[in-house]
C-alpha cells in the first residue's frame, strides 16, 4: 500500500555494500528510489551510476585510461660489478669446489651480504662436513653480523672438530666475550696463547679478557708479551694503557 509523503520523509542516501546486495536486511527493500518519486517496488530502480547506451560498454564515468607502464632497467648488482666474484660464480656453475665457495663467501662477506656468504660457506661445509676451518670461518661471519647464537654454535663445532686449532679457540673466545661470558672467554685465550705462543693477537686478546675480568697482573703480563712479539700492535698498546690506569687507581 502506498503511503503519501513516506518517500520524502525517508529522503536518505543509502548505500548497499557488495556483501549485502544479494539479500537486503529485513525491512529494507532491495530496490530503492533516491531521487524522489514513487517508492513502490514495481517503479523503483537502482539509481547508483549512469548506464551506457550499449550495456556491453562500460560507462565513461568508470572507464580506466590506458597508461603505458614505463620499463625499468635493472640497476647494477654486486655480481655484475665485482669481476672476481662473477668469475668465481661462473666457475662454481661448472664445478662446485670448497675453495670456490670460500672465495665467493669472502667476496660477499666484504660487501656485508651475510646471507649469501653464509650460503656459500654452508655449501662448502656440505662438501667437507668435518672441516673445522670452515666452521670457524662461518662462526666469524655470524659474529661480525651480530648473530651470536649461530656464531657460538659454529665456534663450538670448530673447536670440537679440531681442539688444537688456535684460530678456532680464539674465535670461540671472541664470541664468548661478545656474549658477556668473560671468564669463559679468558680460558679460551689462555689455550690460544699455549697453542700459539708466538702469536701477538693471542696475547693481546688474553690481556683484554683478563683486564675485563679484573685479573690486572695477568693482563699486564699478556700485554707485555704481545708487545714483545709485535711492538707496533695497536690493540695491545691500547690494552696496556687501560691496564696501567686500572693498576694506578688501586
Amino acid at each position: 500500500m502506498h503511503v503519501p509523503g513516506r518517500a520524502s520523509a525517508l529522503g536518505l542516501a543509502l548505500v548497499l555494500t557488495a556483501a549485502c546486495a544479494s539479500r537486503a536486511p529485513q525491512g529494507i527493500s532491495d530496490r530503492l528510489v533516491t531521487r524522489g518519486g514513487s517508492a513502490s517496488a514495481a517503479e523503483a530502480t537502482f539509481d547508483v551510476e549512469p548506464r551506457s547506451a550499449n550495456p556491453r560498454e562500460p560507462s565513461e564515468r568508470h572507464a580506466i585510461p590506458l597508461v603505458p607502464i614505463p620499463k625499468v632497467s635493472p640497476g647494477p648488482t654486486l655480481e655484475s660489478e665485482n669481476g672476481e666474484l662473477r668469475a668465481v660464480l661462473e666457475a662454481l656453475a661448472v664445478r662446485e669446489t670448497v675453495d670456490g665457495h670460500r672465495r665467493a663467501a669472502a667476496e660477499y662477506w666484504k660487501a656485508r651480504v651475510f646471507d649469501r656468504a653464509d650460503r656459500h660457506l654452508t655449501l662448502a661445509i656440505a662438501l667437507r662436513p668435518r672441516d673445522a676451518v670452515l666452521f670457524e670461518e662461518r662462526a666469524r661471519l655470524w659474529r661480525d653480523a651480530g648473530v651470536l647464537d649461530r656464531a657460538l654454535s659454529d665456534a663450538h663445532q670448530a673447536a670440537y672438530l679440531s681442539p688444537a686449532l688456535a684460530e678456532a679457540q680464539n674465535t670461540l673466545g671472541t664470541v664468548l666475550y661478545a656474549l658477556g661470558r668473560v671468564d669463559a672467554a679468558r680460558e679460551r685465550f689462555v689455550r690460544v696463547a699455549a697453542l700459539k705462543p708466538g702469536a701477538a693477537y693471542a696475547q693481546s686478546n688474553l690481556c683484554f679478557a683478563a683486564f675485563a675480568g679484573g685479573a690486572l697482573e695477568q693482563a699486564l703480563m699478556a700485554c707485555d708479551e704481545a708487545l714483545r712479539i709485535a711492538p707496533g700492535l695497536e690493540a695491545a698498546q691500547q690494552n696496556r694503557v687501560r691496564v696501567e690506569a686500572a693498576l694506578s687507581a688501586r
